[in-house]
């Protein structure tokens, strides 16, 4: 089961964090903003491997989440979210997961501008994973199919 409880007492700077996964940790952060996220959800497509034009692996994945309520109709609705994986993690990702391969990611939000081709500024939010759990097992190839 995945836990994560956050007990933040500002007054004497401790934060008690208790990690997904197992981990603990209890810091003292002398007043520094906290920037994590932590999402469990199935991927969307086959992930890709691209590299940089210095030769660096990365991917650009979606990971559908469900929410934690139902709507008006009774259905549970999921958000979608991409996440950019850099170096082993895209490399893991693309030799283990595929469509509907459920992960769990902890990393940070980031948020980046650009001007498209019509001149106008451009907001993207991406999460940055740093920490990747492969949830699901290994995907069957043809390979080890009888």
């Amino acid at each position: 089961m995945l836990f994560v409880y956050h007990y933040y007492n500002m007054r004497y700077k401790n934060i008690l964090i208790i990690q997904p996964f197992g981990c603990v940790e209890i810091e003292e952060r002398g007043g520094q903003l906290i920037n994590e996220v932590v999402l469990v959800g199935r991927l969307t497509r086959v992930p890709e491997l691209k590299y940089t034009s210095e030769g660096i692996p990365f991917s650009h994945i979606t990971v559908a989440v469900n929410r934690n309520f139902r709507n008006q109709e009774g259905e549970v609705e999921a958000d979608f979210v991409s996440i950019t994986l850099w170096r082993k993690n895209a490399e893991n990702m693309t030799k283990y997961c595929d469509k509907g391969s459920i992960i769990g990611v902890v990393g940070r939000v980031q948020t980046r501008t650009f001007e498209n081709n019509l001149q106008q500024r451009v907001y993207v939010t991406d999460i940055i994973a740093e920490y990747v759990r492969f949830l699901s097992g290994k995907p069957s190839s043809p390979e080890n199919q009888p």
